[in-house]
């Protein structure tokens, strides 16, 4: 799958608030899990603006500030810990990369303190920051 592709992915992810349901590596229930309800996409595809979350409004909003050549990079550097961490690997391990994501995500925004609005994408989920980052 290209950039594009796993860009184009991810949007209609988090804009139709699809579930996804992942089998923790055989330990335990399923886990469901809900993207975001509502996003924008920021000007030149420079990040995505998570408005609505689990069907709660985010007040302001979280942005998740990365580029579609960064979030492929960043699904493919993540594959061996999203089947690790899921027990299966679907898609040579991008759907189970793509799951990882939305825990990592769904952390964020859970535990997000008063101030850190702006998301980075790192090689262990996804760092808070109180200020938009000068450099993706």
């Amino acid at each position: 799958m290209d950039d594009r592709r796993m860009w184009d992915w991810l949007v209609q992810e988090l804009t139709e608030g699809t579930e996804v349901v992942v089998q923790p590596g055989g330990v335990g229930d399923p886990v469901t899990y809900q993207a975001a309800d509502r996003v924008e996409v920021l000007p030149e595809d420079k990040g995505i603006r998570i408005i609505s979350f689990h069907g709660h409004g985010l007040s302001p909003a979280m942005t998740l500030h990365m580029t579609p050549a960064r979030w492929a990079r960043h699904l493919r550097e993540t594959v061996e810990d999203g089947v690790e961490a899921f027990g299966t690997r679907n898609e040579g391990g991008i759907v189970e990369a793509f799951a990882l994501f939305l825990v990592h995500l769904e952390e964020a925004v859970e535990g997000r303190r008063p101030g850190e609005d702006h998301v980075v994408l790192t090689r262990n989920g996804l760092d808070p920051l109180r200020t938009p980052p000068h450099l993706l």
